[in-house]
């Protein structure tokens, strides 16, 4: 449902190009010609390091990986990143350093053949509705236990077990405090363990002073409730972790990720078919758009860049040089823009001056720009910053493939023509050309060939496969069944590895001038900043309003009733909206529910990001509430 935006009348149809201050309609050629014009001098002059493209984590398969070909091979830089970035960047780490790919373990059939299910830091009802189906499926097929970990009561909460509700910004203390349970009542996977991991006893070393006790000061978490959370995973034959931006969206989500990681190997969670590990995607491709090399450290399939080995493959196959050094991640594209290193950007279907915190920091980088290309739908805050803008098209206006979050890639087939006239794949493909390197494609499945032919993880990938209903990678030769399930044999490092993790208390916390916890969230009828939900107009008339729900005995001494106009404030900003008291959310926290971005949002958000992954740390910062 919420697809009429496909057709909506403020669609992007012609190209714009800005002229005194104002945009005038051009023709392809035209607009073409200036972008290669513009990115050809940018490049002459400071080099190709002066350029940087945002790939889109909504995009197909084939444009995202015609993007970064297009950056690596003509413009010669490796600053190319995505939205994917924004919530899902802790788990490629995380998962990558411990098991050796960041995606999930398992297919969705996993959830179901699990019997116990430990949910964290994900509301499936509100953000993945397949998911909330299969959580289901796996309680009443197999009467699995669901444990919960969430600070805010969500829809599956009543089907729970058990509900952790820990503090903000406290994930690792009761991870580690639970792996420790396992631990102290002997009920780790030492077969597993023994066989298949390495790094156990430097995990178990540092987990001394991870008792129960200790850890529900730290998190709020009875100990008792986590002594029974041990006894159900750990009695367990096949359990399921599953978790989403709750965890990855801190400063320190690849550290939870690791932690996490821990809990799935000391548990013997991976590895089998049924269970697994399951870290939920926010945006349709954004696993695609990491297989793809929409990375500024890998190329197609996971490969580094600064592999010299991995280069000059590539370069045989696209036919000239690459650049040798990795490239800038998302926030570190808008620091070199602030700095004026960076001097032209491509922007492709996202919206990074409202999706990145700190709106008054990007607008002020955004204008140091020399030369700024957008690509998108709808006129975007992003857009109405650029030089040139170029229309973009739909999932129904194109043919191409995206990848699920369970790894699998299937087909997207062309219902209408591109209202704007183009595909993203033809538009990069035409500027490649216009910029003196011909990219010769009839169609996107000549991508895709290509893509099977560059990373060994997809060499099995072809119509064939698409046309009996996608496949999941690895899928390693034609004719390949694809894998359900990672690591059934043996993980890509021969070992999988523990980690340690130390638990550190949150960079900021509530205090006498800031006396609440903010936490920020989507709904089941509002999708990311409302680039398209607000254009669909059932959806916008189920959800038309921005809401921040807050706790009765909170609102109490403020005089706050529902509905009330309020502000509310953290240390970087302020925003008014209504308030919704509801006992959902814990006495001390609120939590916001962004409808479509009418709000500045990102203005009050905690400004640093996870050091390792780049990901905003969206999920928890201080903040005060007012009535207006």
């Amino acid at each position: 449902f919420g697809y009429d935006y496909v057709q909506h009348p403020e669609r992007l149809t012609r190209p714009l190009i800005r002229e005194k201050g104002t945009f005038r309609k051009a023709s392809w050629d035209e607009a073409l010609s200036l972008v290669a014009e513009k990115l050809n001098t940018v490049k002459e002059k400071y080099g190709g390091e002066s350029l940087g493209a945002i790939a889109p984590s909504r995009g197909t398969n084939e444009e995202i990986y015609l993007l970064q070909k297009w950056m690596r091979l003509v413009i010669g830089s490796n600053n190319v990143d995505s939205g994917g970035r924004l919530g899902s960047a802790p788990t490629l780490v995380g998962l990558s350093e411990s098991l050796g790919y960041g995606a999930m373990t398992n297919g969705l059939e996993g959830i179901v053949g699990a019997d116990v299910i430990l949910l964290a830091g994900a509301d499936p009802d509100e953000d993945n509705l397949i998911v909330a189906h299969k959580i289901r499926q796996a309680i009443q097929k197999n009467n699995a236990p669901l444990i919960l970990v969430d600070p805010r009561r969500t829809a599956i909460e009543k089907y729970a077990n058990l509900w952790l509700r820990p503090s903000p910004g406290s994930d690792v203390a009761w991870i580690n405090g639970l792996i420790k349970t396992l631990l102290d009542m002997k009920l780790v996977d030492k077969t597993f363990i023994d066989k298949r991991t390495e790094g156990f006893a430097e995990l178990k070393k540092s987990l001394s002073s991870y008792g129960p006790e200790k850890v529900e000061k730290l998190t709020g978490i009875p100990a008792e409730t986590l002594r029974e959370t041990g006894r159900l995973l750990g009695t367990a034959k096949s359990a399921a972790i599953i978790y989403g931006n709750g965890i990855t969206q801190h400063v320190r989500g690849t550290e939870t990720v690791r932690a996490l990681a821990n809990l799935a190997l000391a548990s013997g969670s991976v590895g089998n078919e049924q269970g697994g590990l399951f870290p939920l995607c926010a945006q349709s491709n954004c696993q695609g758009a990491f297989d793809m090399g929409g990375l500024p450290d890998y190329l197609p399939g996971y490969q580094s860049v600064d592999d010299p080995d991995i280069r000059e493959q590539f370069e045989k196959a696209w036919g000239g040089p690459l650049p040798l050094k990795p490239g800038l991640r998302l926030g570190e594209m808008v620091d070199a823009i602030q700095a004026g290193k960076m001097k032209g950007l491509i922007v492709v279907g996202e919206n990074p001056i409202m999706n990145l915190p700190n709106v008054k920091r990007l607008d002020s980088a955004f204008k140091k720009l020399e030369f700024l290309v957008v690509v998108d739908i709808f006129m975007t805050e992003t857009t109405q910053r650029a030089d040139v803008i170029l229309p973009g098209s739909t999932f129904a206006e194109k043919d191409g493939t995206f990848t699920s979050a369970e790894r699998r890639i299937q087909s997207v087939r062309q219902a209408i023509p591109p209202l704007g006239g183009k595909a993203e794949w033809q538009i990069i493909a035409d500027l490649a050309s216009q910029m003196g390197h011909t990219m010769s494609y009839d169609h996107p499945s000549d991508i895709l060939a290509e893509i099977a032919t560059v990373a060994p993880l997809f060499r099995g990938v072809d119509q064939q496969a698409m046309a009996d209903g996608g496949v999941q990678w690895p899928c390693l030769e034609p004719g390949h069944p694809g894998s359900k399930a990672l690591y059934t044999q043996e993980f890509p490092q021969k070992k999988a590895r523990f980690v340690p993790v130390d638990y550190q208390e949150p960079e900021e916390t509530p205090s006498k001038a800031f006396p609440l916890w903010l936490s920020v969230g989507g709904a089941l009828y509002n999708y990311g900043i409302g680039t398209t939900d607000k254009r669909a107009h059932g959806l916008a008339q189920w959800y038309p309003d921005t809401a921040l729900e807050i706790h009765p005995e909170d609102a109490a001494p403020l005089k706050i009733l529902d509905g009330d106009a309020i502000r509310l404030t953290s240390p970087r900003g302020q925003i008014e909206t209504k308030a919704r008291l509801s006992e959902r959310v814990a006495k001390g926290t609120v939590y916001l529910m962004p409808s479509f971005y009418d709000l500045e949002v990102n203005a009050l958000l905690y400004p640093d990001s996870d050091p390792r992954a780049g990901t905003p740390a969206y999920k928890a910062c201080a903040a005060k509430v007012e009535r207006v």
